[in-house]
Order: C-alpha cells, then structure tokens, then sequence
C-alpha cells in the first residue's frame, strides 16, 4: 500500500514539473516566431516569411513602398494571437515643424508552436498613391521638373507602382480591370507622331501636340508639356471593352491638365 502511495506520489510530481516547462517552451517558440515574423516584414523579405506561415496562411500585401519603421505588438483575447500595428516612417509637412506618422496596418496574427497559422487583416491603411506622389517629388529634386499625373481614373486603383531612372519616369496604375501606364522623358526634336505607326491627331487639353494609337488591348497617346514628353496608355482586361478605353483615356488625359 505504502509502495503505491509512493508511486502515485511520484508520478503527480513528475506531472506536475513536467508540464510548466512545455508551457514556457511553446512560450519561447511562438515568441521567437513572432520576432523573426517582425523582422521579415520590416526587410519585406517574402521568402523568410513563407518559412514562417502554413502552406494555407495567405501573406497579406503591403501596397506601399514606404519603409516600415515601427510594429508594435498588443495582445488579443484570441487564444495564441497578438495584434500586430505597423507604422510607416515619420513624413515632414509643409508648414509644420513635427512630421506625421501614419499606420500601415492592422494584423491579428496567430502563432502555434513554431509556425504562424492564420493572419487576419483588421486594417490596410497603405496608400498606393504615396509611390506616385514619392517619385514625382523625387524627379523633381533631380530634373527640376514637375511630372503631370492623373487625378481621373476609369476604375478603382488598388496599385502603383513606380520607378525613376535619371530623367525618366514611370509610373503604372493597376485595378482589377485595367492597367494605366504613364512615362515621361525630355523632349527631343524627333517627330512626336511616328511614320506608319498608327498614330494620328487627337484633341484634348492644352496639349501642343496629341497623338493617339490603337493598342491590341486598349490606347496609347503621346504628348509634349513644358519640355517633358509623355506616353500614356490604358489597357483593358476585358477585350470587349477595348472601344471604350479610347474616351476614357482621353479623359485621363485631360485630368492631367489643372
């Protein structure tokens, strides 16, 4: 009887001394995790966060190109979830001696063990806009130069995505429908409507000299404003709407002009 007791006793505390240092080491995982969960995204490093996740967990898209400078970590009342809140650089203001730091997003992320497995979006507060606005205001410092840009879009934008190279600029404007593809370079003297190349005259607002193309899936029109010339395109998706992405396109144009 007195053996028994004794076994008893002793596998309680074995149980009892075992089971603690499981939890803190699922703790000590899911922590690490989440820190190299962190780093990744402040590097954008889209292969160490797919070690990270499930086969299933679907990464979510950062639509902005602005540094990501600050995650912080708050605890949720889901069972091995945290809320993540990233924050994009601090951005000076014209007039304003402190500058201004905007959210980037809201996650609930979910971390069993050693692997994240569900993230949640609360928020995505990324501004596709800030990547035409930052590579406007960078080929302006460089060229002296302002970059006309759009204020009319025939379809909702859910992407921009820029690119400067010297006195060249590019800017794409993506939506679920379409694609408007605007670039800009210096003027030279050759001839803005190219011979036998399908382009003829078009009006649209105070543009010296307007050219229009058909394309396989939309238009292309070529311009010259304040030494800068431009190709604007716009593709749509949908080839049966291709004859209507010439007047919307026109009226893209003309939005440039204000």
């Amino acid at each position: 009887m007195k053996l028994k007791l004794y076994l008893l006793l002793s596998f309680l505390l074995v149980v009892t001394a075992v089971f603690p240092i499981e939890s803190v080491a699922d703790e000590t995982d899911t922590d690490r995790v989440s820190q190299q969960f962190i780093g990744a995204i402040f590097r954008r490093d889209q292969y160490k966060l797919r070690k990270l996740v499930i086969p299933t967990v679907k990464i979510p898209e950062i639509r902005e190109d602005t540094p990501i400078t600050r995650i912080q970590g708050l605890p949720s009342s889901k069972k091995d979830t945290k809320v993540f809140i990233g924050y994009f650089g601090e951005e000076k203001i014209e007039d304003h001696d402190e500058g201004i730091r905007r959210i980037a997003f809201i996650w609930e992320v979910t971390v069993t063990r050693d692997k994240v497995t569900n993230i949640t979006v609360v928020s995505d507060a990324a501004n596709p806009f800030m990547n035409e606005l930052r590579a406007t205001k960078t080929y302006k410092s460089k060229n002296n130069k302002t970059v006309l840009v759009p204020s009319y879009f025939p379809n909702d934008v859910t992407h921009v995505k820029s690119h400067t190279n010297e006195d060249k600029i590019s800017i794409e404007y993506k939506s679920h429908e379409s694609i408007l593809t605007l670039k800009a370079s210096p003027f030279n003297t050759q001839n803005l409507n190219p011979i036998n190349q399908g382009f003829v005259q078009v009006k649209v607002k105070d543009g010296e000299e307007t050219y229009i193309k058909k394309l396989s899936d939309g238009f292309q029109i070529n311009f010259v404003d304040d030494g800068l010339q431009y190709s604007v395109s716009f593709k749509i998706h949908k080839h049966s709407a291709s004859n209507k992405a010439k007047s919307e396109l026109i009226q893209v144009v003309n939005s440039m002009f204000r």
